[in-house]
């Protein structure tokens, strides 16, 4: 008890010393409330059809591989290949859809292998698990974070895993289940992405919400980010985003929000406690 105490008085100071460990969205509003993912966190991140999904744990991978994070996004939609051209589109300002026809200028040919660079450095590993189950994603999840090479997990998404039930509310229910597992297990935070259905609910199993520490429902015709449910704070808040459809990329439209914590007055204020 004392040596889990002490860690908590630990954790408390880092944060508000400015030396925190935690995982720094790239919405710096959001993070205001939430402290940034702590390990063993499963954030849900949840939007209809073509609403930014991936964007949004693309954009939120960078800005951890960029602290010096790594990070492994596991995809059932896209190959590897796929996947990497969202990275260098979302870091390097690359128009995504010259990836696969147009006629780039020469200052865009340029930027795109500048960004092919800038990605090569960056700790990501990109895995296509269509057809995989739950356990095969946990057991290359784990196999990777002894390699140093899974801080952030994702999984994209949620729905497309094959799990374990007699129906499919079960199924998805046990898929959830194992991601909650894996991230506590690894001690890793998990981005899972969920569809919603035409309501507006996380499709197929409620367990999803349920076992998410943070629930993100993107919303791209309000450019809004929502947070229905954050275990470690205030929810039902909503957040204003940029969302810029050329890079595939959500931003928030300023840094300089009330949303956004004093770090110095937090720092003069604080009390050093020892246990």
């Amino acid at each position: 008890k004392k040596e889990i105490l002490h860690e908590i008085i630990e954790g408390f100071e880092a944060r508000h010393s400015g030396k925190s460990d935690n995982l720094l969205t790239t919405f710096p509003s959001l993070d205001a409330r939430i402290g940034g993912l702590l390990a063993g966190d499963m954030a849900v991140v949840g939007g209809k059809t073509s609403n930014g999904k991936t964007a949004f744990a693309v954009s939120l991978a960078i800005e951890a591989m960029k602290a010096g994070k790594s990070c492994v996004y596991f995809s059932a939609e896209m190959p590897p290949q796929q996947i990497l051209e969202r990275f260098i589109s979302a870091h390097s300002s690359f128009p995504l859809r010259l990836m696969r026809a147009g006629s780039p200028t020469r200052s865009e040919i340029i930027r795109l292998q500048e960004g092919v660079k800038a990605i090569d450095s960056l700790p990501i590993t990109a895995v296509n698990v269509a057809g995989w189950n739950s356990d095969q994603i946990a057991a290359k999840a784990s196999e990777l974070n002894a390699q140093g090479k899974a801080d952030l997990v994702v999984v994209d998404y949620l729905q497309l895993i094959a799990g374990t039930g007699d129906i499919r509310e079960q199924e998805v229910a046990s898929v959830s289940r194992a991601m909650k597992t894996l991230a506590q297990t690894i001690a890793s935070p998990l981005l899972a992405l969920t569809q919603l259905n035409d309501e507006g609910k996380i499709r197929e199993s409620r367990a999803i919400g349920m076992d998410g520490d943070f629930i993100f429902i993107l919303n791209l015709a309000d450019r809004q980010l929502e947070l229905p449910k954050g275990r470690h704070c205030e929810a039902g808040v909503f957040i204003d985003l940029e969302w810029t459809g050329e890079y595939a990329r959500w931003e928030e439209p300023n840094n300089d929000t009330s949303d956004t914590i004093n770090q110095q007055s937090l720092n003069d204020e604080a009390q050093t406690i020892s246990y």
